[in-house]
């Protein structure tokens, strides 16, 4: 149980990471869905243009830059005025925000690292220090419509399966 939890936080940390490579490149991306599986971890993103795999190595090599600069994750509770606020221009965030509220949250739940404040309920790896920068590989991009719907707008989905640990 305790190396499941493990490779879920290391999951749920690289999908951050790679959430901090696209953004550099494409500082206005909406973000969308995003999390470990079973067999790896994904992020959807609406991205301002189309890219192909030809932008993996990449992000992979800039994931691991950030990973040696042993980056913690540290997750701060805001009030939902300030979340909204933050998310102004991003409708998919915005959407989870209201979701948290219907559920009868009190606060929404962000992890902070390096440069991404990001809404998320956790849990992450104390910092990238427990992060092997040689055990994942991206390897596929595929379309994903905005919560499984084909009547919503299609996304961007960077995928990785599996984690060599």
């Amino acid at each position: 149980m305790e190396n499941d939890e493990k490779l879920h936080n290391i999951r749920h940390s690289l999908s951050h990471l790679m959430t901090m490579a696209v953004l550099e490149i494409y500082p206005n991306t909406g973000l969308g869905v995003g999390m470990p599986v079973d067999d790896g971890f994904y992020q959807d993103y609406d991205l301002p243009e189309k890219i192909s795999d030809d932008i993996l190595p990449k992000l992979e090599k800039r994931m691991r830059e950030l990973i040696k600069e042993k980056i913690k994750f540290m997750q701060v509770n805001v009030s939902f005025e300030e979340a909204f606020k933050f998310y102004k221009n991003d409708p998919y965030k915005k959407e989870f925000i209201q979701n948290v509220i219907d559920k009868g949250e009190k606060m929404a739940s962000f992890y902070d690292s390096g440069n991404l404040h990001n809404l998320c309920k956790g849990p992450h790896v104390k910092d990238t220090s427990e992060i092997n920068q040689n055990a994942f590989k991206l390897d596929r991009i595929a379309g994903a419509y905005w919560r499984g719907n084909e009547k919503n707008k299609m996304l961007t989905r960077i995928r990785k399966n599996g984690l060599f640990l």
